[in-house]
């Protein structure tokens, strides 16, 4: 927060995001403002005509008839200058809106493709949590849209009629004139230290901010262990200190901007005294009564331009740093020296191969969580990664998809390094699915057809057929609109085991040459899962498939097997070979499973498939499949029965 306290900004932060097309609206809010300080100022110019004739009627000079026909013309005028000042002000209300709305929309548009394209690093990063970035990043769009709408055209608007009024009483009473702008230094210097404070309390009312919004998001979306575990009283205390000390940096604002506007009515009140002093002066030294008085009235205008700015100043003061906080986040460089890979393959075979590589995430990189290893992963066969929680298996499903570079080693896919291929193409030929699924705020049908790679050309076929691969069927026909019924925030509720198989039909549509599962069964019950894998293995024949799991049951004889422990790779073979050795990681794996079968299952009439595979491990090809084919039918059918009971 002390570096947040330190941060400079600059008038050009306002302007962070504005395009050239913007000038469309840009121009004429500027001319607009222009033309209101030209009609202020002119007001200043007729004014003094008034007073002049008001002296000449006073001094005998000119008569009451011709008095009358100039105040009649000047009339004239005076409804022509309001009505030229209502068209004025018209397009600078119209176009500064416009232009604060394209800011807006410039802003929205280039921070979501800066956050599209930014690496998962920078995520893990963010102190304060996507979500409370996310809160962020609308909140200081909308102080910039403010700063750059109606507010930056008063700033305008007065900046004219600072110049033109000055200009005025300059050439009707230069001595006056100069009198009134002596106050000006010492006005100054007081604005001047009464600002001061301003801007270190705006930059740290928007990290207090942040961490207040970080404690709502994570207790809200957490709210159902905030209940569990009775910690309202916690969440609410950390909540309200962030929100006090909010608060207090607001009320620094609150009372600099107080001390401005305070000011600076002081000093229009002492305009006028000293105004009309030195006037009174002038008079009797010759001067002209109505030159002084449009003197007088001219200046304070002018200065009036700068009381007028001051309580827009907190506006534009939390606009600029408002701007160079959102261009700095999209404009963000990652620390590390990850390359920018080009190559692009003409086809993918999906032979993969890791060569001593470890790594450790950039928010904690002091702690190594895959320590050094190698894999091969050879093309079109399926392989599997198993290990205890924490053991870097998913670590390694995120390095093969290139979200992180590793510390050491290399990658190579087709013999070609990873950092040195195109982010697209690895995108459409190596999918990762992970165990937790996103269902967006769609139908069923669109949160399918996302993993297409063009989504919009998806028939439904195409979206039933990958449905069928995943076990939807039953899913489908629950819902009462079928592939149309919305899912997501507010829609049909569906279980994890079923988001993690919307996730496995994205990639069943999408049918990428190497794909990645991460536990994406384990939501799913002993039957679901195992119809999901034989699903998966005849889908995936003869393609590259990395199955990453804790749940040993599934694998085979003949699959070959990654065993992790304590981040890195201490065992791998097939299935057969590696089961033999009691001494390995992945036999006590197969007891631990064993024994979890025998006190579930125990008390069923049903054998169990885990204690016959167990039983028999080096039963022929096919049997181990038909036991579970056949308990899962009998499963289904004695469900099918009670229910109907």
């Amino acid at each position: 927060m002390e570096s947040a306290a330190a941060v400079k900004v600059s008038w050009r932060d306002l302007f962070a995001f504005t395009r050239w097309t913007h000038c469309v609206a840009l121009v004429p809010a500027v001319v607009a403002s222009c033309a209101v300080g030209a009609f202020k100022t002119s007001l200043a110019v007729t004014l003094g005509l008034f007073f002049q004739y008001t002296v000449d009627v006073a001094d005998g000079s000119v008569g009451g008839p011709e008095t009358i026909k100039r105040t009649a013309a000047l009339s004239v005028i005076l409804c022509g200058l309001g009505a030229g000042h209502w068209a004025a002000n018209t397009v600078f209300f119209a176009s500064w809106v416009l232009f604060g709305e394209l800011q807006a929309k410039s802003i929205r548009e280039r921070m979501f493709k800066s956050l599209l394209k930014k690496e998962m690093s920078w995520y893990d990063s963010q102190s304060e949590g996507v979500s409370s970035l996310l809160v962020r990043i609308e909140s200081q769009t909308r102080e910039l849209q403010i700063a750059t709408s109606q507010v930056l055209g008063f700033l305008i608007s007065d900046i004219v009629v600072s110049v033109a009024c000055l200009i005025v009483s300059f050439y009707m009473s230069w001595k006056l004139t100069l009198v009134l702008l002596a106050t000006v230094p010492v006005s100054i210097v007081a604005l001047t230290l009464a600002t001061r404070r301003l801007q270190p309390a705006i930059q740290l009312q928007k990290a207090h901010l942040s961490e207040a919004t970080k404690y709502a998001n994570s207790s809200i979306t957490g709210i159902d262990l905030v209940k569990i575990y009775n910690g309202f009283d916690t969440e609410v205390w950390h909540y309200l200190n962030s929100i006090n000390a909010s608060m207090k940096q607001y009320l620094v604002q609150a009372h600099c901007n107080a001390v401005q506007m305070g000011y600076a009515k002081f000093w229009v009140v002492s305009l006028f005294a000293v105004g009309f002093w030195y006037g009174i002066v002038l008079v009797q030294e010759g001067a002209s009564p109505a030159q002084v008085l449009t003197t007088f009235y001219a200046t304070l205008t002018a200065l009036q331009g700068i009381e007028n700015l001051m309580p827009q100043w907190l506006v534009l003061a939390k606009g600029m740093a408002a701007g160079q906080s959102l261009r700095q986040t999209g404009a963000f460089v990652s620390r590390g020296k990850k390359r920018v890979g080009t190559h692009k393959p003409s086809c993918c075979i999906g032979d993969i191969e890791v060569n001593g590589v470890s790594f450790a995430y950039p928010s904690n990189p002091d702690q190594i969580v895959l320590q050094k290893s190698s894999f091969r992963f050879p093309a079109g066969e399926t392989c599997f990664i198993v290990g205890k929680s924490g053991s870097g298996k998913s670590t390694l499903g995120n390095l093969l998809v290139n979200f992180y570079e590793p510390l050491t080693g290399t990658i190579l896919v087709d013999h070609h390094l990873l950092q040195d291929l195109d982010d697209e193409w690895i995108r459409r030929n190596i999918t990762l699915i992970q165990q937790t699924s996103v269902l967006f705020n769609e139908t069923f049908f669109r949160n399918v057809a996302f993993g297409h790679p063009s989504p919009d050309d998806v028939t439904v076929d195409e979206v039933r057929s990958a449905c069928d691969t995943a076990i939807l069927q039953s899913t489908i026909a629950a819902m009462h609109q079928g592939l149309d019924t919305p899912v997501g925030t507010g829609g049909y509720s569906l279980s994890g085991g079923q988001k993690q198989r919307i996730a496995l039909a994205r990639a069943r549509l999408r049918d990428p040459p190497i794909l990645i599962l991460d536990e994406v069964t384990s939501g799913l019950d002993l039957v679901s899962k195992t119809l999901v894998m034989e699903a998966v293995r005849a889908w995936r024949q003869d393609k590259t498939t990395i199955i990453i799991t804790h749940d040993v049951s599934q694998i085979k004889n003949d699959d070959y097997v990654f065993v992790m422990d304590k981040s890195r790779l201490v065992q791998e073979g097939c299935r057969r070979d590696i089961a033999g050795d009691e001494g390995g990681l992945f036999a006590a794996l197969l007891s631990a499973l064993r024994d979890e079968a025998i006190e579930s299952e125990g008390s069923t009439d049903l054998a169990s498939p885990l204690e016959e595979s167990f039983a028999d491990p080096d039963s022929p090809p096919g049997l181990r499949e038909a036991r579970n084919r056949s308990f899962a039918t009998a499963f289904l059918s004695r469900t099918w029965n009670h229910t109907c009971n």
